[in-house]
């Protein structure tokens, strides 16, 4: 019996002791539920690689119908130099900033791992859990509204018709996720507020991307099919198409 008792006291004891430390780490409501505590997690830029230099990167072709403004790189693989259509006074280096999947590059291979690069981006940004809070946000009317940093996820296209805000400091990111097309009408510009920076943004598109005339965008946009820029649209950014063309028309990109 006094050993049975000297056990039972033990037991008690240390479920006593168990359940003191328990609550350290967690977090009891006034409900009396007992809920886990989230450790916050610090989203980084997606990592571009030898893309990064890049302005523009495409598969099929790139064209632009009038003088555009490249700021930047341009690069085709596996379409060769002959499916680029731009004069090389549109692009900032020149020339030799224009390379098909048949051109020999400085350094070697560089077209070649800047388009691994590129494709380990777009699928390091498809494999991201949105932000619980971010997912189908406003229904994907993001017309007007201002948008804080974080990863974004709409279960559709993304069709925006008004000027819109990323809302954030110099280095928090946004990571927008379209599993459909992304459309951006004529005259639209995104307002960067309190120290966003084009740099940390990131469209991620599972179809294509078309922004009409006159707009002004920031972000890298990575999209599945192509992407086509309209007369006079500002890209303080990227346009990479992963499995399509790149269309330009008096457009300006300029990498952040």
């Amino acid at each position: 019996m006094i050993q049975k008792k000297y056990i039972s006291t033990i037991l008690f004891l240390t479920l006593i002791t168990f359940g003191c430390g328990k609550q350290d780490s967690e977090n009891t409501n006034r409900s009396g539920t007992i809920s886990q505590t989230k450790t916050p997690i610090k989203l980084n830029p997606l990592n571009l690689g030898e893309a990064a230099p890049f302005a523009v990167l495409a598969y099929a072709s790139i064209s632009s119908n009038s003088n555009s403004i490249i700021n930047g790189k341009v690069g085709l693989k596996p379409g060769t130099h002959d499916m680029i259509n731009l004069d090389p006074s549109e692009v900032r280096g020149g020339a030799i900033d224009i390379m098909g999947s048949d051109d020999d590059t400085i350094p070697l291979n560089l077209l070649s791992i800047a388009k691994v690069d590129m494709v380990g981006a777009y699928t390091k940004a498809a494999s991201l859990i949105p932000d619980s809070d971010k997912i189908g946000i406003f229904e994907g009317i993001i017309n007007g509204k201002k948008l804080e940093p974080g990863v974004y996820k709409w279960n559709q296209g993304l069709s925006i018709t008004e000027d819109f805000t990323l809302s954030g400091k110099s280095n928090d990111v946004w990571i927008f996720k379209i599993p459909g097309h992304l459309k951006i009408s004529s005259g639209v510009h995104m307002i960067l507020n309190g120290g966003a920076s084009a740099k940390n943004v990131f469209w991620q598109v599972a179809g294509s991307a078309i922004i009409e005339s006159n707009s002004e965008i920031g972000g890298t946009i990575i999209a599945q099919q192509f992407i086509d820029l309209k007369d006079h649209v500002i890209l303080t950014g990227r346009a990479f198409a992963k499995n399509g063309y790149v269309n330009l028309s008096h457009t300006t990109i300029n990498i952040p």
